[in-house]
């Protein structure tokens, strides 16, 4: 990754229209790097285009300016940051910033200052006056910096004293500036250093972390990012004797750290890889923290982060998105322009660390913390959940768009309109598999996200354009330069980045950019009205569907329409438009159509698809039902003219209510200048609103009733909104209709819970099947089941329930039926139809008892999480990607949480440049001179997210892994997994893990499986070396199934296992088929389809988890777990007696020559303990030839586990003793008895168990 650089920084004088630069006296320039000749190529174009445009940046001849840093981004973008002095005093709010591109060629500035200074340099009011008049604003003032005289040019210019105090306000730290005028004594502005940030305790587990030292003496202090320190509040940083910190509790000092120190190491990585920024202040440094601070809060100090606990003083304030969201405000502080002033400036810093936040926890992808746009989702801080919602603030009670309130709105409310426009950004207004943003009024139809990166990449480069007066309209300014000098070819996230800002109502601003790039053709889609009725026994309903070109060049664009419910036809006139124009949908029923709403899905097709949805109401034959309509079209109102607006209603008998309703919605900057009328289909005008020359107020925002009984409901009826004067216009932007109600209609709704089950075949699973009376009278409602697999019966009791009551719904299943999840459909039928639906999970039957079924379930939610990784990284896992690295911490995340030995191995030869690490696995007990191993390749190709190809393998993979630390049950020889680099470009990870074997090594590995491509849509049941030792287990769970399987024969060498036969190693492994076509005799005896390829997504973009098998996948994971059960597990692990089993996971620490004891009380048990009783011990020590572990039986009888050993200078006992414990008793206190027999190296146990 290209990584910016840090220069040191000529100060550039530019005066009067000449550029001064100063060199120490007989220097000779340095020589300079490629990175530095072009940063200064970038600084001289910035000091020529500042010379030669002073007006631009408001200089006067009084004015000196000085360049203050220059910080390289991608793209061979440069940012040149300034300040100036007037008339020798140093000018807060006089910044500004110079945009160079790879060219060194100017492309934007943005400047704090918005007019020519002009300000006398003599003070009025001494410096001790304006001291004190500061204090009075600071309630504990502990010590101040140096006042010092300045023009402050935020708004209109002053001359003021700048007054710096360190203290505490009434509830937090604080370092305050405030500005007194110099020449009358009245605070002008004020800002604070101190950022309060709202945080939440939580522990990542075991994580690797960067630190100091050697032999017995560590640190705290990252050796690799220069600053990044731990320390508690007040305190010195942590140091220790060994490089293992904290115990993992919640309110551990030691264990806050490794969460700081994980967190910021992170987030390094994150700010380099994503954006090209060098460490948190963009130089290559970072910042310290604090921990245990003692206060239910977080802190950026203007130096450093602190870090408190929350109001029940059981969690440290660690979590991940804090510690980003406080380091976000040292990048804030550390871009140009620094902190500034006002709340204004104060919500879009504290929206910035919410970003820098959200992007932390997307990059990192940790299972304990999924990705989101919530702050502090993890702890209910204050019993109202998370603290701030991006994707809707109001949630929060926090704006979620721009108005003029707020400079005056509290800070991290103020954060809201900012973070709502990055989460529009980012993910758009209606995102797949995530929350849907509200769109403020005004703003477009919908905003379609660009992910994260790009957004982050947009939102960030916007920061390095800003200055100390930044508002939300200099941010939109910044950001849409942004888009436009990293995409200078392509409009799309240019147009993104603008609509999101329309979004959140930060309307367009005067000299703002362009983008007159080759945008891709793109159009947006819109039906009017949106809902409609049509009458029991038949009609018809009609709506305009709208059509507009949204970038590139218009289009012909092709209608179709789905979700029609039986009886329904969609007809569109025309069938296809060219983009900007519009059809006519006409929806007709005949008497046959089911009475209830329908969502009905309007599809245009053209170089991208896009789709709008009606609501679509088949009434039931009540008279009188709700006749409403609205229309949320907006309508431009210019100067004296006059607009309408029209709502269709149909299927509504009689006439309107005498009590109807009209709420309208138009936004105008002088009401009185406006006539409202409401005009019936017939054009009877009725007046809403009368024109007055004394209504100066701004908008009409009112719901009007109106006497309509003499009119017929059903027809067009209009808005008609007349302006009668000049200077003022207006919009109408949305207004409905309501014609009144008569006798409800008879409605129900229907909920199963639980809304899915799985079972193993054979048996059965039941679920509640809920009914609600929703309007009118309760009905007799009659219950149905279809969508069943064969060998699966539904049965309710009782079959019919009056709505308000529930049955039961058992799906009985027998032997026979095949193992997969099927969507059941619930109908429930009374006057309307109502619909629900039942996911079933059928598994196999399990071939020898006491192997466990995989949850299908579970791995398809590892599955999710996949495809969410490539959505987030460029669309793919290649194994040069970031979506493979955030793949490899995902998948060890997993297993590290669940107890096993995990390592990466970084592939230094053979590799793609590039690539990321293998993945090794091994759980730590059986005999560890037989080894049976099991892997998948993690990467993809670059063209999609290989969710099949080989997300499948690896989830199945992961999902056993992680069931087999759950049962933990006894080994007799020893597993370990591997995910593989580099398979795609030529079986590269798993070619370098074998080559680098030993021979005693390769000895121990019994057998390899591999598993690639389980989960083929039409795929067969492939294994590989079918007749060979080493696939009996594979082959007889198959069997099991009378699946009647078949050698790999398309992938024979084409995948990981090949690498582990050329060492000599015996092999085999699952595959269900990639490209090859399915012949007519497998498609007989496995389903499917002949003819057609196993998998027709094979190396495509199409390979989402829309590409997956079930079924195929579900035998596969439990194949895999047959086959781990048979080769490594001892017997056929049945459960032990209850009460006969403990554990200790509580640390203690084995000093130096000490003897510790650890202790489990059994009791309960009703058995004898077995002569193979096993003790699995975890031990950390440096020299375990130090080491003598016993156990101790609770009569005191001690049986010896390991004795000290002077030559066994390893690390660490993790190990499974196996003891005769026969002569026992099973109920009382056993203990582990650890010694330490030597000097010099120590430990601690970490936990023990007892199986007896």
């Amino acid at each position: 990754m290209r990584r910016s650089m840090s220069t040191a920084l000529l100060a550039a004088v530019v005066a009067a229209g000449a550029l001064v630069v100063s060199l120490p006296a007989g220097a000779a320039p340095p020589p300079q790097s490629l990175a530095q000749q072009a940063q200064a190529a970038a600084v001289s174009a910035a000091d020529a285009h500042v010379a030669a445009n002073r007006a631009r940046f408001h200089a006067t001849n009084d004015d000196e300016i000085l360049q203050t840093g220059v910080t390289s981004a991608q793209n061979g973008l440069n940012y040149i940051a300034y300040e100036r002095k007037h008339r020798g005093l140093p000018v807060v709010g006089g910044d500004f910033v110079v945009v160079t591109n790879a060219g060194a060629n100017v492309v934007s500035s943005s400047v704090a200052q918005d007019r020519p200074l002009n300000v006398a340099a003599a003070p009025r009011i001494t410096v001790d006056a304006a001291r004190a008049t500061a204090k009075r604003h600071l309630p504990r003032v502990e010590s101040e910096k140096d006042a010092r005289l300045v023009v402050l040019a935020w708004g209109t210019p002053k001359l003021a004293w700048e007054i710096v105090l360190s203290g505490h306000t009434a509830t937090d730290p604080s370092v305050l500036h405030v500005f007194v005028d110099a020449l009358n004594g009245y605070v002008i502005d004020e800002y604070d250093e101190v950022k309060a940030g709202d945080g939440h305790g939580h522990h990542y587990g075991n994580v690797t972390i960067d630190t100091s030292g050697s032999g017995s003496s560590y640190s705290m202090t990252d050796p690799n990012r220069p600053g990044i320190t731990c320390k508690p509040y007040q305190g010195s940083t942590y140091t220790g004797p060994d490089n293992s910190w904290g115990n993992g509790g919640a309110t551990d000092g030691e264990s806050a750290c490794v969460d700081v120190m994980y967190g910021v190491q992170k987030q390094w990585g994150m700010l380099s890889e994503w954006l090209g920024r060098n460490g948190i202040d963009g130089s290559g440094r970072g910042f310290q923290a604090e921990v245990k601070l003692g206060a239910v809060n977080a802190y950026w100090t203007g130096s450093g982060t602190q870090f408190g606990n929350n109001s029940a003083n059981t969690k440290q304030l660690t979590v991940m998105d804090v510690v980003g969201h406080e380091y976000g405000h040292g990048i804030f502080q550390n871009t140009p322009g620094g902190s500034g002033s006002g709340n204004e400036m104060g919500g879009l810093n504290e929206s910035t660390g919410d970003i820098f936040g959200a992007m932390l926890e997307q990059y990192v992808n940790h299972p304990n913390d999924t990705p989101d746009y919530l702050v502090g989702e993890l702890i209910n801080l204050s019993g109202n959940g998370p603290i701030r919602n991006m994707y809707d603030p109001s949630q929060k009670n926090h704006p979620n768009c721009y108005s003029s309130s707020i400079p005056n709105t509290g800070v991290h409310a103020a954060a809201g309109p900012q973070n709502h426009w990055f989460y529009l950004l980012a993910e758009g207004s209606a995102p797949a598999g995530k929350p849907a943003s509200p769109i403020c009024s005004g703003g477009p139809a919908s905003v379609t996200g660009i992910g994260i990166q790009n957004a982050g990449k947009i939102f960030y480069n916007g920061l390095l354009a800003k200055t100390s007066s930044w508002t939300h309209a200099k941010a939109r300014v910044a950001t849409l330069n942004a888009a436009k000098n990293l995409w200078p070819n392509d409009c799309t996230n240019f147009n993104a980045t603008k609509a999101a800002w329309l979004a959140v109502s930060v309307p367009a601003q005067t000299g703002e950019p362009t983008c007159t790039g080759t945008p891709s053709n793109d159009f947006s889609i819109s039906a009017s009205p949106t809902s409609g009725t049509i009458p029991a026994g038949g009609g018809s309903v009609t709506s305009t569907i709208g059509t507009a070109t949204t970038s590139g060049t218009a289009q012909t664009v092709n209608f179709s329409a789905s979700g029609l419910p039986s009886g329904v036809t969609a007809a569109f006139s025309p069938t296809s438009v060219t983009s900007g124009s519009s059809s006519t949908l006409t929806l007709t029923s005949t008497s046959a159509a089911a009475a209830g709403t329908y969502n009905v899905t309007i599809t245009g097709a053209g170089a991208v698809s896009r789709t709008a949805t009606f609501a679509l109401t088949i009434g039931s034959g009540d008279p009188g039902g709700t006749c409403s309509g609205t229309n949320d079209t907006d309508v431009n109102i210019p100067d004296n003219t006059t607009v309408e607006s029209s709502i269709t209603i149909s299927g509504c008998s009689g006439n309107a209510s005498a009590s109807s309703t009209v709420p309208v919605d138009i936004t105008h900057t002088w009401r009185g200048d406006l006539v409202v009328d409401l005009v019936a289909p017939d054009g009877t005008a009725y007046r809403l609103k009368n024109s007055s020359s004394n209504d100066s107020a701004d908008d009409v925002k009112q719901t009007f009733t109106v006497n309509l009984s003499s009119e017929t409901a059903n027809g067009t009826w209009k808005l008609r909104a007349q302006d009668i004067a000049s200077q003022d216009t207006g919009r109408i932007n949305t207004w409905s209709l309501t014609l009144g109600t008569g006798t409800p209609t008879n409605e129900f709704s229907m909920a199963v819970s639980p809304t899915s089950g799985s079972v193993a075949a054979g048996a059965s699973a039941t679920t509640t099947v809920s009914t609600t009376t929703t309007s009118g009278s309760a009905q007799d409602v009659s219950l149905v089941a279809s969508g069943l697999p064969s060998g699966v019966t539904a049965s309710f009791s009782p079959q019919t329930v009056t709505s308000g009551n529930s049955s039961t719904l058992t799906l009985a299943t027998t032997a026979a039926a095949a193992p997969g999840t099927y969507p059941i459909t619930i109908t429930g039928t009374g006057s309307v139809t109502k619909t629900a639906s039942y996911s079933l999970t059928v598994t196999g039957t399990t071939p020898t008892p006491g192997i466990p079924d995989i949850d299908i379930a579970k791995v398809e939610a590892h599955l999710t999480q996949f495809q969410q990784i490539a959505t987030n990284n460029g669309g793919n896992r290649r194994s040069t990607s970031a979506g493979y690295r955030a793949s490899v911490a995902y998948v060890k995340g997993k297993l590290e949480a669940a107890g096993y030995t995990v390592t990466e191995q970084t592939c230094t030869s053979g590799c793609t440049s590039g690539s990321g690490n293998n993945l090794i696995a091994e759980w730590p007990k059986g005999d560890a001179n037989t080894v049976y191993m099991f892997g998948a390749h993690l990467d993809s190709v670059s063209a999609g997210a290989g969710i099949n190809d080989n997300g499948s393998g690896s989830a199945a993979l992961l999902e056993t892994a992680l069931v087999l630390a759950e049962k933990n049950p006894t080994m007799t020889n020893r597993v370990r997994f591997g995910w593989w680099t580099d398979e795609e470009q030529g079986l590269n990870g798993s070619e370098f893990y074998v080559n680098n074997l030993g021979s005693t090594e390769k000895a121990k590995i019994k057998a390899y499986y591999n598993f690639d491509m389980i989960a083929s849509k039409n795929g067969g049941y492939f294994i590989n070396n079918l007749n060979s030792t080493a696939s009996a287990p594979m082959k007889a769970y198959y069997d099991s199934l009378n699946l009647q399987p078949e050698e790999n024969t398309e992938g024979q060498g084409r995948s990981d296992d090949y690498s582990f036969q050329q060492g000599g190693i015996p092999t085999s492994g699952y595959a269900m088929g990639a490209s090859a076509r399915k012949t007519s005799a497998q498609a007989t005896k496995w389903g499917g389809t002949s003819g057609a390829a196993y998998d027709a997504c094979y190396h495509q973009s199409c390979d989402t988890t829309s590409n997956i098998s079930n079924t195929h996948l579900n035998r596969a994971a439990d194949g895999i777990a047959y086959t781990l059960w048979k080769q490594a597990v001892s017997g056929t692990t049945t459960p032990p007696p209850p009460g006969c089993t403990g554990s200790n996971t509580t640390p203690v620490t084995i000093a130096d020559n000490t003897t510790v004891e650890s202790s489990i009380v059994i009791s309960g048990c009703s058995s004898t303990p077995s002569a193979t009783a096993t003790v699995p011990v975890d031990i950390t020590h440096t020299w375990r030839g130090d080491v003598v572990i016993d156990l101790v039986a609770p009569d005191g009888t001690t049986f010896r586990l390991k004795n000290s050993s002077s030559n066994d200078s390893a690390d660490d006992v993790k190990q499974t003793f196996t003891v005769n414990l026969s002569g026992e008793t099973a109920n009382g206190t056993w203990k582990l008895r650890v010694q330490d027999i030597a000097t010099n190296d120590t430990g601690r146990i970490n936990n023990w168990s007892l199986n007896l």
